[in-house]
């Protein structure tokens, strides 16, 4: 139906992320919805308004170096077949904090 082709392409759209005014990167918009149950899940599902910056990318007040690390892991949980294992998620020492 045109409705579900209509969100297929929604899901395929890309998302800016601006990384503490440091850092944006694209990616697809449904990279933080494939786990449910955690805040990046509900921030990106539609119920909540993000906060965006100047230039309409998605603000997160955090440095790369806490986001690419999340964001590497979730294309590969995306990418990895139902049924095997992916690694945890490697983050710097220095920026573990904002992980806890």
């Amino acid at each position: 139906s045109q409705a579900l082709q209509s969100a297929s392409m929604m899901l395929d759209d890309p998302v800016f992320i601006d990384m503490g005014g440091q850092k944006t990167v694209a990616v697809r918009s449904d990279l933080f919805t494939q786990l449910e149950g955690n805040m990046l899940s509900s921030m990106f599902s539609g119920r909540w308004e993000q906060t965006c910056d100047a230039n309409g990318c998605v603000f997160f007040d955090h440095p790369p170096e806490v986001m690419m690390p999340l964001i590497k892991w979730l294309r590969e949980v995306r990418e990895t077949p139902p049924g095997s294992k992916v690694q945890p998620v490697q983050v710097d020492a220095n920026h573990r904090v904002a992980w806890i």
